[in-house]
């Protein structure tokens, strides 16, 4: 198994410039398969997006929240 089995989403480069395999990356590009064909997202993969983007929320909103207060202060 190769690279070439792999989307460019599957591997990453370390510092010193080796390809290397995302965990859980699937080799799913074949003859028989289309280049354009994305995998759904799985449950888990889902999950944890939308749990990323409720810190990135909620993060946001802190520092708002903390700016207003020292607006306030002033």
């Amino acid at each position: 198994m190769c690279s070439a089995h792999f989307k460019p989403s599957d591997m990453y480069k370390t510092i010193t410039g080796l390809t290397r395999l995302k965990a859980g990356a699937v080799p799913s590009q074949f003859a028989w398969t289309k280049a354009s064909q994305e995998r759904p997202q799985n449950k888990l993969q889902n999950f944890k997006n939308k749990n990323e983007q409720r810190a990135q929320v909620e993060q946001r909103q802190s520092f708002v929240d903390s700016f207003r207060q020292d607006v306030e202060l002033d």
